[in-house]
């Protein structure tokens, strides 16, 4: 005869307090990630003496007005804030843009083809994964002014063609993943390999693709330290508030700024509550079905 095992229930209490515990544990979390955007709202709408008064409390008066003030006043170098809504809109895009259409033909290649330098391309991307890059600025900085692409719009081309990284890893396994049965029926078909590519593999990497597209998105419209280097005269939302945030606390705008910077977080916001759902989607999918 077999002998019955009886596994002592855990009591009910117990799995009470775990999950108490967790939940206190992510909503304190949760609550420190808010805090920030919720203090700086309420300072976006006080007035500047109530702000230098009590930084943290609630507004004595409700200042919606600061939002438009934000859009009127607020400028860096001489530029007005829908200017600079624009050259971030450009800069942002463009960026995105030349980056994941050569990124993913640069992967699909690697992936799908056999050639003599893949296994170095390969190797050179580890490599260069390897090495810190913190210490190539100036490089970088002296050889940008060399060839006259400071302070251009040719300067976001030229610079985001970088193709190595974390990304190609990504990618590249990604499309190696996909089955060439496809590609192989559009050549029966007559396909030419740019054919299968644009109209067969880079739609079905669309997953992918999507969740770089929005984290890049969010990378550069946030970045300000390369176009205060090098696009002094195109400065960007990022690059504005930047600049500007010295000026409000010299001359009491703190609260301008603060709806400037909620207002610039704006695109960002949308594109992710948009879009979240489908990138997650889209990630899942794809396959020959058997």
């Amino acid at each position: 005869m077999r002998r019955k095992i009886f596994r002592k229930r855990r009591p009910r209490w117990l799995d009470q307090i775990v999950f108490a515990v967790v939940f206190l544990f992510f909503f304190v979390y949760a609550a420190s990630l808010l805090y920030p955007f919720v203090w700086a709202f309420l300072s976006a709408l006080k007035s500047p003496m109530d702000y230098i008064r009590d930084p943290f409390g609630l507004p004595t008066e409700w200042l919606f007005s600061n939002f438009g003030r934000a859009l009127g006043e607020l400028e860096a170098n001489g530029t007005s804030f829908l200017v600079m809504t624009w050259n971030s809109i450009w800069y942002t895009g463009v960026g995105i843009f030349v980056n994941i259409s050569v990124l993913s033909l640069f992967s699909y290649t690697v992936a799908k083809y056999n050639f003599k330098l893949r296994p170095v391309l390969m190797g050179l991307n580890m490599f260069l994964m390897l090495i810190p890059i913190m210490g190539s600025m100036p490089a970088a900085y002296r050889l940008y002014h060399t060839y006259g692409i400071v302070d251009t719009p040719l300067f976001v081309v030229l610079t985001t063609t970088g193709v190595f990284g974390a990304n190609f890893l990504i990618l590249s396994s990604y499309y190696r993943s996909l089955s060439w049965s496809y590609a192989e029926a559009a050549f029966i078909d007559g396909a030419s390999d740019f054919t299968a590519y644009f109209r067969i593999m880079l739609p079905m990497a669309m997953g992918p693709l999507s969740c770089m597209m929005l984290t890049m998105f969010i990378a550069r419209w946030n970045e300000y330290l390369t176009p205060i280097m090098y696009l002094e005269s195109y400065p960007t939302l990022s690059s504005g508030l930047f600049e500007y945030r010295q000026i409000a606390e010299s001359s009491g705008t703190e609260p301008v700024f603060f709806a400037g910077a909620l207002v610039s977080m704006l695109p960002v916001l949308a594109l992710y509550t948009a879009f979240h759902k489908t990138i997650m989607e889209n990630m899942l999918g794809g396959g020959i079905k058997e």
